[in-house]
């Protein structure tokens, strides 16, 4: 994509009048709005969970560093946040990520 943009600059640029033609300024708009919307749709993130070595679990893609708790501070959060039935918490994301990694999870209250 960025050098369909690069192309319609140059092609502009090096174009004998020295003002862009009308359909080569919608070819460059249209070219940065399709390129604005992929980065758009790219910054968007999904945040994936990960075992730390210490036995907590960490939630990346949410910021420049990973969210790292202890499976029972991330069920604590759970519940406050959503309202959740602690005895619905393992139907949750993380607590179903918690159930699968259960023997690699460290237990601290």
């Amino acid at each position: 994509m960025a050098a369909t943009v690069a192309t319609v600059a140059s092609a502009v640029a090096g174009s004998s009048s020295s003002k862009p033609s009308y359909d080569q300024l919608k070819a460059m708009v249209e070219a940065l709005e399709k390129r604005n919307q992929e980065l758009q749709i790219a910054k968007q993130r999904k945040i994936s969970l990960k075992v730390s070595e210490k036995g907590a679990i960490s939630a990346y893609g949410m910021g420049r560093f990973p969210v790292t708790l202890y499976h029972s501070q991330w069920q604590a959060i759970v519940e406050y946040v959503a309202g959740v039935d602690p005895s619905a918490y393992d139907e949750t994301p993380i607590g179903k990520f918690a159930a699968a990694n259960r023997s690699a999870l460290a237990v601290k209250e």
